[in-house]
């Protein structure tokens, strides 16, 4: 083995800038790379050339993922050893070595090989481990899901709030429609989104337009909103111009709303493939979007010795903070994954309505003084105890009972 090869990486949405040093740290390489896979073959193949010459070669750059991509994926399939650094590390390193003063692209790329170098020379080289390609697919649909979802809140919000002004019995949902989002209402809205006319169209057309439902059924709400529209269209003109808004924000609605159902499909089937994935949907009170979000988050929980360690990473991990007094505090750990504690959260909350013994447990710990979320918070603290050793159980080939609420403590407990 001749030595290392370090090579730094400066990650870009259209171009990477890469630099390459050895040990010695002569400069062997640097070059300002497409980022897409004719760039990766550049870089491998100066890679594998290094390797048959005999040297070891090291790559690192500012995280892992993200504009990175697809060249890290290469890297890991390549068999090569990655490094990802945090941008603070790489800013600290910066104040220290002084390389350079400020930020500049084809610095940035050698300041990330000295670092590499450095933390070689301090024996603090420790590669990222190679992630599970299936996993890591999963947490991109769950993010894309949560990304789709608030859009769609965000989209509906908009739209009860513009139909409010002008006709409010509309977007109140126990009067004719079970939510403000039903495709009925807003297939509804595409055609006829005033009162003037709804009540023009008559109900046969009102009916038709809204396109889902039974015919009875479509029939009885559209006799109702036909009679909200006539009492409604001599009080308030609704301008063409409002009209037009609101059917365009309808149908911005109703393609969100398709893309939440496809990204939720999506995620179910990943799960369903997954050994763990499946076991979780087979629980109650545990839906697609919070086992993807959980799954895809967490990750391989092989990664985490203790199920304290998998708490503190969802931010339900306590952190015992004393000093000058014989009566430590805890507090929950401040750096954690926000995703996956949202995910374990809204699991806990679901838990709570659908099965009787979570239910009791959180009406118990409200007994003892606790708030709602005080009291979720904890029965999400047993879940995820509980699904840590459910990992452990699946991955050893052992059976496992259904998911359990705890055990209510005797009173004063």
């Amino acid at each position: 083995m001749k030595g290392k090869v370090f090579l730094g990486v400066d990650a870009g949405c259209q171009e990477h800038e890469v630099f390459a040093m050895d040990e010695a740290g002569c400069q062997l390489w640097q070059e300002r790379i497409v980022n897409d896979q004719s760039g990766c073959d550049r870089v491998l193949e100066r890679m594998q050339a290094w390797k048959e010459e005999g040297y070891e070669v090291w790559v690192g750059a500012e995280g892992y993922g993200g504009y990175l991509s697809p060249l890290d994926v290469r890297i890991a399939a390549a068999g090569f050893p990655f490094v990802g650094f945090h941008p603070k590390q790489v800013k600290a390193f910066r104040s220290v070595d002084q390389v350079q003063p400020d930020k500049d692209d084809r610095l940035d790329a050698k300041l990330v090989a000295l670092l590499l170098k450095w933390s070689n020379a301090k024996g603090e080289l420790a590669a990222t481990p190679e992630r599970d390609e299936y996993l890591r697919a999963l947490r991109e649909a769950a993010r894309a899901f949560e990304t789709a979802t608030r859009h769609k809140v965000t989209l509906q919000n908009r739209l009860v709030s513009k139909v409010r002004e002008y006709w409010p019995e509309l977007v109140v949902t126990d009067r004719v429609f079970e939510s403000t989002d039903a495709l009925g209402l807003l297939h509804f809205l595409t055609k006829y989104p005033t009162p003037q006319q709804a009540a023009r169209a008559g109900i046969s057309k009102v009916a038709a337009a809204m396109r889902t439902g039974g015919k009875a059924q479509r029939r009885d709400k559209a006799e109702r909103i036909v009679e909200q529209a006539r009492g409604l269209r001599d009080k308030l003109e609704v301008s063409d111009a409002v009209a037009l808004v609101v059917q365009g924000m309808t149908e911005e609605l109703i393609r969100a709303i398709e893309s939440v159902r496809a990204w939720e499909k999506a995620m179910a089937k990943i799960l369903k493939d997954h050994f763990f994935g499946a076991w979780l949907l087979e629980q109650t009170g545990i839906s697609v979007r919070t086992a993807g979000c959980f799954l895809g988050e967490a990750g391989n929980l092989d990664r985490f010795p203790t199920e304290a360690k998998l708490a503190r990473f969802a931010g339900n991990g306590a952190v015992r903070v004393q000093s000058g007094s014989s009566r430590p505090k805890h507090y929950d750990a401040h750096r954690y994954n926000h995703r996956l504690k949202r995910a374990i959260i809204l699991m806990a909350n679901y838990r709570a309505q659908y099965d009787p013994a979570s239910r009791d447990y959180l009406e118990h710990r409200k007994r003892l003084g606790d708030t709602h979320w005080q009291a979720v918070k904890k029965l999400a603290r047993h879940l995820l105890g509980f699904l840590w050793k459910a990992w452990q159980h699946l991955v050893n080939g052992e059976t496992i009972p259904p998911l359990q609420a705890p055990k209510i403590s005797a009173p004063g407990g």
